[in-house]
């Protein structure tokens, strides 16, 4: 795997998890919706019949919203088990997996990985360059990490 695949896979991922987060939101903004309209009057008249469609239409997009989530949250599921083997094979030690999944699986800042391993900028950032180097030359080393 080169190094363009390798940053256009990571770039999936991030994108997955963006995806997730959005349909999250407008499930949340349909619910609101569909909420309000509940409570509204709806009469039998032929001015009435325009109010249930609206909410028939909020509960068919929050349906569809839910299958999308769904099928995000598969893939994004998907994306996280190959990241996590592929951090696994590269790693010879916790810290070294510990950096690459803070950074690739939770997606934090570098200064917060600094802090959370207790490392100073440089040694976190030469751990990830030789990670990276050895993706990039694809050496393994079959960490076996419990949790």
């Amino acid at each position: 795997m080169t190094n363009r695949q390798k940053i256009e896979y990571l770039q999936k991922y991030v994108q997955s998890k963006g995806a997730v987060d959005d349909i999250r939101l407008d499930i949340q903004e349909w619910e609101g919706r569909k909420d309000g309209l509940g409570a509204a009057h709806i009469s039998d008249g032929a001015r009435g019949s325009g109010e249930s469609n609206i909410v028939e239409m909020a509960i068919q997009a929050i349906d569809d919203l839910i299958n999308c989530y769904s099928c995000e949250i598969l893939r994004l599921t998907d994306l996280t088990a190959e990241i996590e083997t592929c951090i696994k094979s590269a790693c010879k030690n916790r810290i070294e997996w510990r950096v690459m999944r803070l950074r690739y699986i939770h997606g934090v800042q570098w200064g917060v990985i600094e802090e959370s391993v207790g490392l100073k900028k440089r040694q976190v950032q030469n751990i990830h360059t030789r990670i990276i180097d050895r993706l990039a030359a694809g050496e393994k080393t079959y960490l076996h990490i419990d949790g």
